[in-house]
């Protein structure tokens, strides 16, 4: 490049601040504002259209719902008699039907024809009023179908009784074989269906048609009652369109189009309903402002920058505040200030934000809630082991969310009575806050029954019917196993109230027994009378084992369930020397190790009831 040219180009470089502006930030602005608004305009064109279009099809629509609100109710009442099973309901019905249609508004005149053969003319008609229709028993029967295909709407004619032009709705009525034996017609005026059209203000103000499926005019703006249907001056591509669907807009292809086309089908009459307008007059807004956009755009731009330098540094100083705020949130301090947003985006932020703090205040101060909920419950549980004389519980309670519905209790002998000790096991629906305060409830009506030393099936009876004052609005209920162990009798009793059965397991002979029975769930069923189950043969040795489903439905990674089959073998493989301490824990460590990294999705309870072995070996 020569000397003369660099110099040249140098001059042509921005030497001050007001020249790098306008180089650096009002050109590049000025095309992005000259491209966006192009952008604009297009987008803006194509929004109209489509608003114009969806606000055309709402007035036709409920337009259109008006004339089939009027043709509906007769055809409603003409359906009645078209349904009837037989000819002398039909005769019997129809005075009491017709009477309904004639007092409808804009019918004119109602027909209930009869066919019956005449070895002379073929058939003979008789109207509504004969008292008789020859040639049927009540044995005739009728045939339905769809509205569609049974009555039918005839163009509308001119009437010279009536002076006016008029439809007639019929229907045939046809026996078993498809042969018509009758015909209902019902005549209306056709100017008191289309008057809720022409009261319209879009029908006034615009050029608007009502044409049948062939595509004649019915009525259209201006003209006279009695015109006979004529072809409508509509481009083929709109007659096309209003052939393939039942409601749309036709725009065309020229942009901006010199008409925009509306129009929206009739459900009860083979109509149409046609508006348009010219397309300058639904694009006049933006043309308009094409105009306004280009004569104030250098104002417009000079407005940004300004605006835009005065509010960066109001922004960046609410980000820092909020970045500040963040921080102290994330230590666990939620008394920060913010500064007062305003209605901009970065005013909302604050606002979000300030909400945010709050709503994390309060989950803290629900989870501490929780917590402390947990934490009563868990002391209304027993301790996890003890021993009475020689029979041995232990127990534990594993709940899926902070509080649930699972629990178990001990009753000792104070409470059970004649030197018994006895064990719950209660499974409350549903987890969560709402299914402790449930399992509470049924662990003090258990204990209180427990304590006046009634039997079993009466006291699970009497909680049942107390219970169920509480459960029957909102659906929810609990299943319950109780048992009483009695050494000197070698005897267990139990209720079963929808539990899974308890497992009996006698390791001198490698056998399971099932302590079942019937019994619903309690909160279900008020009159319900729960009755006990006695096992006669409880011996040194044996272990009882009650659980929740948690337990065994309790699934893998790969979604298998942990069944009872592998509680059982635990149960083997442990042998008959350990203790009912020792069987929970292991069965609780098998459980966690089955189930893996998946989180548990019920309660589970397990809870172990043994009779020491009678051997000298001690139980380990």
């Amino acid at each position: 490049m020569k000397c003369g040219e660099a110099i040249k180009m140098l001059r042509l470089m921005p030497s001050s601040l007001n020249q790098r502006l306008v180089l650096f930030i009002l050109l590049p602005v000025a095309l992005v504002l000259v491209v966006v608004g192009m952008i604009g305009f297009i987008y803006a064109r194509d929004q109209l259209l489509n608003q114009w279009g969806e606000a055309t099809i709402l007035k036709l629509q409920r337009t259109a719902h008006q004339v089939d609100m009027r043709l509906s109710l007769p055809k409603t009442l003409m359906m009645m008699i078209q349904g009837m099973q037989n000819v002398d309901d039909v005769r019997y019905a129809s005075k009491f039907i017709l009477k309904e249609l004639e007092e409808i508004d804009g019918v004119k005149r109602v027909a209930l024809e009869w066919a019956a053969p005449d070895r002379q003319h073929g058939m003979t008609k008789y109207r509504s009023s004969d008292s008789e229709a020859p040639g049927r028993t009540n044995s005739t029967m009728m045939r339905m179908g769809p509205w569609q295909q049974l009555i039918r709407v005839t163009p509308p004619q001119f009437d010279t009784s009536l002076n006016a032009k008029a439809i007639s709705l019929l229907v045939d009525i046809n026996d078993a074989n498809g042969s018509v034996v009758g015909q209902l017609r019902v005549v209306l005026r056709f100017d008191a269906l289309v008057t809720a059209i022409e009261e319209k203000e879009w029908w006034q103000n615009h050029r608007a048609y009502l044409i049948d499926e062939k595509g004649k005019i019915l009525i259209e703006t201006g003209m006279q009652e009695k015109t006979v249907p004529q072809s409508v001056q509509l481009s083929q591509e709109i007659l096309d369109a209003i052939n393939r669907e039942a409601q749309g807009t036709v725009i065309g292809n020229v942009l901006p189009p010199p008409i925009v086309t509306g129009f929206y089908r009739l459900q009860e009459a083979p109509w149409t309903l046609v508006i348009q307008a010219p397309g300058s007059e639904v694009l006049a807004p933006i043309l308009r402002f094409r105009l306004l956009f280009f004569i104030f755009g250098g104002f417009v731009i000079a407005v940004i920058l300004f605006l835009i330098r005065s509010s960066t540094t109001g922004t960046v100083r609410a980000i820092r505040s909020v970045s500040t705020a963040t921080g102290a949130v994330a230590q666990g301090i939620y008394d920060v200030e913010l500064p007062e947003g305003g209605r901009d985006e970065v005013g909302e932020l604050i606002g979000n934000f300030s909400t945010m703090v709050d709503q994390l205040k309060e989950r803290t101060r629900l989870k501490d809630s929780l917590n402390l909920a947990m934490e009563v419950q868990q002391q209304l549980l027993p301790k996890r082991s003890f021993c009475v004389g020689d029979i041995c519980f232990a127990g534990i309670c594993e709940y899926c969310d902070e509080t649930g519905g699972d629990y178990y209790d001990f009753l000792n002998p104070e409470l059970m009575g004649d030197g018994r000790v006895g064990i719950t096991v209660g499974d409350v629906s549903g987890h969560g806050v709402a299914a402790a305060l449930l399992m509470t409830t049924t662990r003090a009506l258990v204990r209180s029954q427990v304590s006046q030393h009634v039997g079993l099936d009466e006291a699970v009876t009497h909680v049942n019917r107390l219970l169920i004052k509480d459960t029957e609005e909102n659906g929810n209920f609990a299943t319950l196993f109780i048992a009483s162990f009695d050494i000197a009798n070698h005897t267990i009793e139990w209720v079963r109230a929808g539990h899974d059965p308890a497992l009996l397991y006698d390791p001198d002979n490698d056998q399971f027994l099932e302590l079942g029975g019937e019994g619903v769930a309690l909160g279900l069923t008020e009159g319900w009378e729960y009755q006990s189950k006695r096992h006669e043969n409880w011996k040194p040795g044996q272990t009882v084992l009650i659980i929740t489903d948690g337990v065994w439905e309790t699934e893998n990674p790969s979604g298998k369930q942990f069944g009872k089959a592998r509680l059982k073998e635990i149960m083997r493989r442990l042998g008959p020397y350990v203790t009912a301490e020792t069987i929970v824990g292991t069965i609780h460590e098998e459980v966690k190790k089955f189930r893996g990294n998946v989180s548990p999705c019920d309660d589970a309870t397990l809870v172990a009831i043994r009779w020491r072995h009678p051997s000298g070996r001690r139980d380990s």
